[in-house]
C-alpha cells in the first residue's frame, strides 16, 4: 500500500476522533482555546487529502505544544482520555509520515486509538442527558 492510502487510513481513524463533540468541547476547555482543535482538524485534512501538504516538523512541535495543567479535575473525565487519543493519534500519523516506512506501524496505531477510546467509553457510558450513568 502507498503512503497516500496509509495516510488515508490514519485520517480516517483520527476524523473518528476529531468529529466527537465530547472531545471537541474537552480540548477546546482545557486548552483555553479552539485554535488547538483547528490545527488538529487542519492535519488531519491535509492527511486525508495531501499528506505532503503537511509540515512534519511544525505539525509535531505544534501537537506536542498542546498542553494543560496536569492538576485539572477535566484530566480525570473520560473526554480528556479521548483527547489524549487523538492527540496520540496524529503523533502516529505524522511519525509514519516522518519515515516513510513500507512498515504501517505507525498508521495501524492510529485504529488503536480511536479503540482505546471507544473502551473508554464502553467503561464510562452516557445517559442521554449527558450525565455519566451510574452503575
Amino acid at each position: 500500500m502507498d503512503l497516500q492510502k496509509k495516510c488515508k487510513f490514519a485520517a480516517w481513524c483520527c476524523n473518528a476522533l476529531i468529529i466527537e463533540k465530547k472531545i471537541k468541547e474537552n480540548m477546546t476547555k482545557i486548552t483555553n482555546s479552539n485554535v488547538n482543535y483547528q490545527l488538529c482538524d487542519a492535519i488531519i485534512k491535509a492527511g486525508w487529502y495531501d499528506f505532503s501538504q503537511i509540515n512534519i516538523g511544525i505539525s509535531q512541535r505544534a501537537i506536542e505544544d498542546i498542553n494543560w495543567d496536569d492538576d485539572d479535575p477535566l484530566n480525570d473525565m473520560v473526554e480528556t482520555q479521548g483527547t489524549i487519543e487523538l492527540l496520540a493519534s496524529i503523533r502516529n500519523m505524522l511519525l509514519g509520515i516522518q519515515q516513510k516506512s513500507s512498515d504501517s506501524y505507525y498508521f495501524a496505531a492510529c485504529a488503536e486509538n480511536v479503540i482505546n477510546w471507544k473502551d473508554a467509553l464502553a467503561n464510562f457510558p452516557y445517559s442521554e442527558d449527558g450525565k455519566i450513568e451510574e452503575e
